[in-house]
């Protein structure tokens, strides 16, 4: 189905359901996301917790009687179509308020065209760092990584891993990941024996790679891409008895094992807070609202979907308007901010303030590295 087409049915839908035909023209947000390319399974995602958020609100009534209507574009998770879309939206739709993108090259290439034309751009899950010197218009919910390559050098120096090998899909997200990773993990004792970089969707490429990987023997991969394509890896070299500890970027997601079953048992990946095991109130009331909606426990992909449109909306109603300005204001007067994700603060660059939690597969399930760890787990550095 079109996007045009998905957003009159929306629309349609909400006025029906919630009595606000009859109400003025809706507040409309555009939504810059990756309904196909190599970010669709994270934009799938994405998309659910934002239209079960938008269910949410519309049927509260709007902001101020008015529906709010999403307005969605396909990037392709490519820049190039990603700048067509946010220029459609700023200069046809008239939007002054967006959400997107998924993709790190995406929301690098629409953050400074959104900047210069003063219009609200907050990313669910755009994480490289250049994205902090975007500009005031511009925030994102999902940590800068920064944060989760230190976290996972860290882990592997923790692990005494002296030999790594790294995958990393050839663009801004993989590159940003991957030189904070190296600087922080390499040392005289330590150090990186090849990087692979492949192109996004890149499963041809990655036979030959493994190949190279198993004659190199590395005693850890970091694996850095979408989850498609990390899976796809991980199942490549676990198949050609590669028995390297496997870390991973926090592109994945518990699912990972449903891609590849016992191929996934013991990667360890970080995540941003969310848990479907949580005692928080707000985070489990999110899990029990999109049960209910979809039939299936959410993935965090869907909570920081969620979260996005819930912090617009909170911000519109705590500055009294829509207005670009005001919202810009009110996000950052949020503090302590629970969403369905975690809390949330943002710093003065509009970067979210969270630090990532480590998971390990163990029996085809995800579980907080340091229960595992508490519970006397090991993991086998190969030759030792």
């Amino acid at each position: 189905m079109s996007s045009s087409n998905r957003i009159a049915i929306a629309l349609f839908l909400i006025l029906a359901l919630t009595g606000l035909a009859g109400c003025s023209k809706p507040v409309e947000i555009g939504v810059i996301t990756s309904e196909s390319g190599a970010a669709k399974i994270y934009g799938d995602e994405v998309g659910r917790g934002l239209e079960l958020a938008l269910e949410e609100i519309n049927a509260a009534g709007g902001y101020k009687g008015k529906p709010i209507q999403l307005i969605y574009k396909d990037d392709e998770t490519k820049p190039s179509v990603a700048r067509h879309a946010i220029t459609s939206l700023l200069e046809e739709d008239k939007v002054r308020l967006l959400i997107g993108g998924i993709a790190s090259p995406v929301m690098l290439e629409i953050a400074p065209i959104a900047n210069e034309a003063g219009v609200v751009l907050i990313s669910p899950t755009a994480s490289n760092p250049a994205i902090t010197q975007m500009g005031h218009f511009i925030f994102r919910i999902h940590p800068s990584d920064i944060l989760e390559g230190t976290n996972m050098a860290e882990l592997a120096r923790d692990l005494g891993i002296e030999k790594m090998a790294i995958f990393a899909v050839d663009n801004q997200f993989g590159a940003g990941l991957t030189e904070v990773f190296s600087d922080r993990y390499q040392s005289k004792y330590r150090k990186i024996l090849k990087t692979f970089e492949f192109p996004e969707s890149g499963s041809s490429a990655f036979a030959a790679m493994v190949d190279e990987v198993k004659e190199l023997s590395p005693e850890g991969v970091y694996i850095v891409g979408y989850m498609t394509d990390v899976a796809e890896i991980t199942r490549m070299l676990r198949d050609a008895d590669v028995d390297a500890v496997i870390i991973a970027n926090s592109g994945v997601t518990g699912r990972i094992s449903e891609m590849i079953g016992d191929a996934a048992e013991n990667m360890i990946y970080p995540q941003p807070n969310f848990n479907l095991d949580t005692n928080d109130e707000d985070m489990r009331r999110f899990i029990t609202a999109f049960r209910a909606r979809y039939g299936e426990p959410p993935q965090r992909f869907a909570a920081l979907g969620y979260d996005t449109l819930r912090l617009l909306y909170d911000a519109m109603v705590l500055g009294g308007n829509s207005h670009p300005d005001t919202v810009r204001a009110s996000l950052r007067q949020l503090k302590d901010y629970q969403g369905a994700s975690g809390r949330i603060n943002f710093d003065e660059n509009g970067d979210v303030v969270q630090y990532p939690r480590l998971f390990i597969i163990r029996d085809g399930k995800p579980i907080p590295y340091q229960v595992f760890l508490d519970e006397g787990g090991t993991l086998t550095i190969p030759g030792r």
